[in-house]
């Protein structure tokens, strides 16, 4: 419902309580149709690792359809409009699962473009569905509120994530079988249209209606001229880049290089989901002591170790399999430390009239930018680097191939640091410039 006046203390924490509902039941949808099935449903079918790369960057790809999102929300507000959109993003996820069955009757390029285009409209209607998220979370909540809000919401988020892959791992410890992914497709579908009912429970005031309304091109002119927020979409922009460029091909590297199943796979990505929930909760303390700036720093710095260390992955399997658990759950946790610390300083750093508009202006640079070039160059770095490899076959021989992938992802993405370095300091981080951030851990 949206409110002509600002909200009472029982309206934010009723609201918060159906956003957290959202989240915790769209973690369980998102693990049954997000990247992780869906790469394992391209690698099922048999298609190359360059589908497999285009993939995983479709999550930030996906922001082109990002201003249906302004469009909607100027009409019915932000969390209907999310609701909205959360239907079709779903309907969409159908439309992946369908490469399934094309695929059995020997189509196989109209279950590449089902697999392609359906992802790229999940993630699309999914990007037009939050382009109201961070100015929502800062509409239902207070100054004080917020840390522990947007900790919660992720703890919720990747918890069920956790618990969804327990089930999905369970299903497929049975049966490995396409039916089978393709029905874990149809269920998580299911479950994310159940979530979007709490999202229409949601009380907002006017304001996010109203920014959303304000001209677009004039709004982000403006955003592009303040040097804070232009810091932040670089910062942001080198984040998303390493996402984009190091996660999807860790699955890729226990799958190819160690030869695990897809079962296996699915509890690498269980440790990482499970890391993720259990630093969700913990970066606050981090967080509100050294601020989101220099947490963010921390964040990409590790981001990058793990980069290094997967560029040194040992081939022993005794070894191996211990050493990339390791890694998955460092990756886990560094990613919700990188995602909580972005939304924390763009909601302290951005006044909430500008909030529309600039988020729009983040999640289409930071989301579409990065998004394509992390595609274009992990695709092109993984069909350069498998050009010498007469038969590209599961096993230890594939091993030197990711090796020497994030060895290089690692000296492209090291510059990136220089521009989170440049980002403002917060008021709180300016009281604090003799403290050094990793004294906060």
């Amino acid at each position: 419902m949206i409110l002509e006046h600002e909200l009472t203390l029982e309206q934010r924490l009723r609201s918060q309580r159906n956003i957290n509902a959202f989240n915790a039941i769209n973690g369980f949808s998102y693990m049954c149709v997000g990247e992780t099935i869906m790469i394992l449903l391209a690698l099922k079918l048999g298609f190359s690792d360059v589908v497999t790369a285009v993939l995983g960057g479709m999550i930030f790809f996906g922001f082109l359809l990002l201003p249906l999102g302004k469009v909607v929300s100027a009409r019915i507000g932000g969390a209907r409009g999310q609701a909205v959109f959360w239907v079709v993003r779903n309907v969409a996820a159908l439309v992946v699962a369908s490469a399934a069955p094309w695929h059995r009757l020997g189509l196989a390029s109209l279950a590449l473009a089902c697999l392609v285009g359906g992802s790229f409209l999940f993630y699309g209607f999914r990007a037009a569905g939050v382009v109201m998220s961070q100015p929502l979370l800062g509409d239902i909540s207070t100054e004080d509120e917020r840390p522990r809000f947007i900790a919660i919401n992720g703890a919720l988020f990747y918890a069920a994530c956790f618990v969804s892959l327990v089930a999905i791992s369970v299903v497929l410890k049975f049966t490995e079988s396409l039916l089978a992914i393709a029905l874990i497709i149809v269920a998580g579908s299911a479950l994310g249209i159940t979530s979007s009912t709490f999202l229409r429970r949601v009380d907002e005031t006017s304001a996010i209606r109203d920014s959303a309304r304000r001209p677009v091109a004039r709004e982000m002119v403006a955003g592009i001229r303040d040097r804070s927020l232009r810091r932040l979409l670089l910062g942001s922009f080198v984040n998303n880049l390493s996402l984009v460029m190091l996660l999807p091909v860790t699955v890729l590297f226990v799958k190819k290089g160690y030869g695990v199943s897809d079962t296996g796979a699915l509890l690498f990505s269980l440790l990482q989901f499970g890391a993720s929930a259990g630093m969700s909760v913990a970066v606050v303390r981090v967080s509100s002591r050294i601020g989101p700036r220099q947490t963010l720093i921390g964040a990409y710095g590790a981001m990058l170790a793990t980069a290094a260390l997967w560029a040194i992955a040992p081939e022993t399997s005794g070894v191996a399999i211990p050493f990339a658990a390791l890694l998955f759950a460092l990756s886990g946790s560094i990613r919700v430390t990188a995602e909580n610390s972005v939304t924390h300083y763009f909601l302290q750093t951005v006044p909430a009239e500008r909030r529309v508009p600039a988020s729009m202006l983040m999640n289409m640079a930071t989301g579409v930018g990065a998004g394509a070039l992390g595609m274009l160059l992990s695709g092109w770095l993984l069909h350069r680097l498998g050009q010498g490899i007469e038969s590209p076959t599961p096993g230890p021989e594939m091993i030197p191939l990711y090796r020497h992938y994030f060895a290089i992802a690692f000296a492209l993405l090291l510059p990136g640091l220089a521009l989170l370095l440049r980002m403002e300091p917060l008021p709180m981080e300016k009281r604090r410039l003799k403290r050094s951030w990793w004294q906060g851990f």
